[in-house]
């Protein structure tokens, strides 16, 4: 079965290629220093500080019986093309886009149908390619501590997960580190952190909070981070709870 390659809007929407059309990825390059930029609320910014943005192309031509059609055709790509936030879908994987830097677009040859070719070149400053749906890892902790996590990851980039814990107990100092990535890892420390809360540490966004309300004072560390290619240990320390780790592997 023939892959065909998908236009994804912001609110979900889709157009499908025809099946003539293929996909390019640009190879992208890493910088010249591997820097973890911080954002302005303590997060890391991991891809931006590793590698220039991605271009991706997409081409193929447009197939139709009539000048009307394939006008048809060409209008509702067009209209597509126009929307903000495309995420490009292509074997099994998807793709963030900024914007459309580059649209050719003939005019079409007539043999026995009448043929246009389009080529479509597209700027991803996030150059990764990732898993179509996200992953969860769910542990019970039952008061023992510390508690390994095992997380792997098939992607073959480091990931940032979402790490959601809800204390089954007064849990007021905690932490969470990954014993396969050095150490990496978090203390959180706050009086509120009492049982039935719900602490979210985001370490893509750089977000924490504790039962909604913002908490990035009690955190001190570095954001956690999920090795690509191996088996992630993560070590939790504290009260019972339960620990709920999501993460979206991602390819370069």
């Amino acid at each position: 079965m023939i892959t065909r390659p998908k236009l994804i809007d912001s609110i979900g929407n889709e157009l499908e290629l025809p099946q003539t059309f293929n996909v390019r990825a640009i190879p992208v390059g890493r910088r010249t220093s591997i820097l973890d930029i911080a954002y302005s609320d303590g997060g890391r910014d991991y891809s931006d500080g590793c590698f220039t943005p991605r271009r991706v192309e997409i081409s193929g031509q447009l197939w139709a019986l009539t000048d009307a059609e394939l006008n048809d055709k060409w209008d509702a790509l067009a209209t597509f093309l126009a929307r903000e936030n495309l995420k490009i879908q292509f074997r099994g994987r998807y793709i963030n886009t900024v914007r459309v830097e580059e649209i050719s677009h003939s005019d079409p040859s007539r043999v026995d149908y009448h043929i246009s070719n389009v080529a479509l070149r597209f700027l991803c400053v996030d150059p990764f390619w990732y898993a179509l749906s996200s992953k969860t890892v769910l542990v019970e902790t039952g008061g023992v501590s510390p508690l390994d996590i095992n997380v792997t990851v098939a992607g073959n980039i480091p990931v940032f997960p979402e790490v959601r814990i809800t204390n089954n107990a007064d849990n007021v100092s905690l932490s969470l580190k990954n014993s396969s990535d050095g150490d990496r890892g978090f203390t959180f420390a706050d009086p509120a952190a009492l049982s039935g809360t719900v602490l979210i540490v985001n370490s893509r966004t750089g977000a924490v909070t504790l039962d909604g309300s913002d908490k990035i004072s009690a955190f001190s560390g570095i954001f956690v981070r999920l090795l690509g290619g191996v088996d992630n240990t993560l070590v939790y320390t504290g009260a019972s709870a339960k620990v709920e780790v999501f993460y979206r592997e991602a390819w370069l």
